[in-house]
């Protein structure tokens, strides 16, 4: 698994597939937090520093389960 995997499984995953996620350079637990007014999301791994932020985000099921901002 890659971040990329990690940004489809956010957006699109059901809520046992997003509370499974690590980080897949460390294998800690990620952070996310979603911006409802401009549609974009930051994606963090507090343990290696991983750091990705993105606009024009659908709104992403991670939400749904999880609130705008999350430790899954």
């Amino acid at each position: 698994m890659d971040w990329c995997d990690i940004d489809d499984i956010l957006i699109d995953g059901d809520k046992d597939s997003i509370s499974k996620i690590v980080c897949p350079d460390c294998s800690s637990k990620i952070k996310y937090q979603y911006d409802r007014s401009n549609s974009s999301m930051e994606i963090k791994c507090d343990s290696c520093g991983y750091l990705a932020r993105a606009s024009g985000y659908p709104f992403p099921s991670c939400v749904r389960f999880f609130g705008d901002s999350a430790i899954v």
